[in-house]
């Protein structure tokens, strides 16, 4: 895979990642309509709908994140970005550094966003969705695309990730993403109420951050959340 991305000319590589975030819109919409439809429990049992505001946010979502898909397959190919040789030691260890260091830094830019200006600036139009929609997760300001990605394209040249590695973070990130913003809850209850599962950003964790706003400003896990004070728990129900 690796040996074939290298020799890709650049309009190849652009078509190649265009295609690539359109699937991964295409995967996430149709995985929560999905989950609303067979999931145990809605949290809010209201679809937002989408205007039209909103579907251009969407298209300017994947062409800005194909953008940065090249900009980081351009780097990687003039040696910016290493990713180090694969091995199971290497890959576990360094997706596990990946998903630390990346929680770490989308709460504090999360957290960020919700400052009042850059709050009124940006990143309002997500909270816009409080009833959130199935394509929700892809309703942000273009300058939050671009964060991400400088975010993300920084990680990579830090932690230095396996190719595998880095393919379970992204593909995780969507799962992540997908759950949080599906209004459904797919799991069990007696997970939801359990300990271990109170420390991951599943479930409730990210929906309950567009219905109480100050709080769950994690992503991944609700580690940083509970040693800012910013954590919230809904109660599950049996």
């Amino acid at each position: 895979m690796t040996s074939w991305l290298r020799t890709l000319h650049p309009s190849e590589a652009i078509g190649f990642f265009t295609g690539l975030n359109l699937l991964i819109v295409l995967f996430s919409g149709l995985g929560n309509a999905l989950l609303r439809k067979f999931s145990r429990q809605r949290f809010t049992g209201r679809d937002q709908p989408l205007s039209t505001g909103d579907m251009g946010l969407v298209a300017a979502c994947v062409f800005l994140n194909s953008l940065v898909s090249v900009a980081g397959w351009w780097l990687w190919t003039q040696g910016g970005l290493v990713l180090r040789p694969s091995s199971w030691p290497a890959t576990v260890g360094t997706l596990i550094l990946f998903l630390f260091l990346m929680d770490l830094l989308m709460y504090v830019t999360h957290r960020m966003a919700h400052w009042s200006l850059l709050y009124r600036w940006f990143h309002y139009r997500h909270h816009e969705h409080r009833d959130t929609h199935p394509l929700s997760l892809f309703v942000l300001h273009p300058f939050e695309v671009l964060a991400f990605g400088v975010v993300l394209i920084g990680s990579i040249w830090l932690v230095q990730p396996t190719v595998e590695a880095l393919g379970a973070y992204l593909f995780l990130n969507i799962v992540f993403g997908s759950l949080g913003h599906a209004d459904a809850d797919l799991f069990p209850a007696k997970w939801s109420r359990s300990r271990l599962w109170s420390w991951l950003g599943l479930g409730t964790f990210h929906a309950d951050h567009h219905q109480f706003e100050q709080h769950n400003f994690g992503f991944y896990s609700a580690l940083w959340d509970r040693l800012a004070g910013t954590w919230h728990r809904r109660i599950q129900k049996p």
